[in-house]
């Protein structure tokens, strides 16, 4: 849609944007009947308001068909648990986005594709770690300290770390790892001899070459994601690195390996 699509939507829908966040009361119920159906006795002591007030807002949501009452007891409507549902997701992009607000503020994540920017609620667990006086390169040495208890490996990058070779040219994961890279951090690794061996070796493609030129460094396993990002000056930040367990966080990861995977091309000997 173009960008008058969307004033226009926003036009048409302020009112009931307006509806949904301007009163505490009628979110809180909102969020409180999406954990289980209530009566209002429970919805006063799960709350705190009184019950003229939880009366008030329940016969407003009840108007916008967001709400249902059956013998005494309040749930959300099919319309209510989409609306709650959507309204939870921008609350979680919201609060990842204050999170890591320090990396994204001042790198470019234009090579994040749009689909992938607009599902940073699943980042929302994810923390920064950054170098300090006592450890210089302490996000490198914590990425490889996290490499070091995986089982597989992924990586996307346009940035060369010493510790790619080492990766390769174990046999600890075995046909369990994928490179897509750079030409310039592709050319560094095929400097060495003994990588042609490996990819002859492997049954799967090992090494896969970007044909889009991206500005990040991606690691992904089983346990953990990693992500580097260059700053908004064009110089990569190898000071800063964003760190994720969770499941949703590493979903978010091989999406974006795999959009940039679909981009390349496989290293033939």
């Amino acid at each position: 849609m173009s960008q008058n699509d969307y004033i226009e939507i926003f036009q048409n829908l302020k009112e009931d944007m307006r509806f949904l966040v301007s009163s505490d009361v009628r979110s809180k119920i909102l969020l409180s009947l999406h954990e289980e159906s209530k009566n209002l006795a429970s919805l006063r002591k799960n709350l705190g308001y009184t019950s003229s007030t939880i009366l008030h807002a329940m016969y407003q949501l009840d108007d916008k068909n967001l709400i249902i009452k059956k013998s005494g007891v309040y749930f959300l409507s099919q319309i209510g648990e989409v609306v709650v549902f959507k309204l939870i997701n921008i609350m979680n992009a919201l609060y990842s986005m204050q999170k890591l607000e320090t990396l994204f503020l001042d790198h470019d994540i234009k090579s994040i594709p749009s689909h992938l920017v607009h599902r940073l609620e699943c980042l929302q667990k994810s923390y920064i770690l950054e170098s300090d006086s006592t450890d210089l390169m302490k996000p490198y040495h914590t990425l490889i300290e996290f490499i070091s208890k995986s089982k597989g490996i992924k990586i996307l990058s346009s940035i060369f770390y010493p510790i790619y070779k080492d990766i390769l040219l174990e046999n600890k994961f075995k046909n369990n790892i994928q490179f897509v890279v750079s030409p310039q951090v592709l050319e560094i690794i095929l400097e060495d001899d003994r990588f042609s061996e490996i990819i002859l070796n492997n049954d799967n493609p090992v090494l896969w070459e970007l044909k889009v030129d991206i500005k990040l460094s991606l690691t992904i396993a089983d346990n953990f994601m990693s992500l580097g990002l260059f700053s908004t000056d064009g110089i990569y930040d190898s000071n800063q690195f964003l760190f994720a367990e969770s499941k949703d966080a590493l979903k978010w990861g091989n999406h974006l390996f795999k959009y940039y995977l679909e981009q390349s091309s496989p290293v033939k000997l």
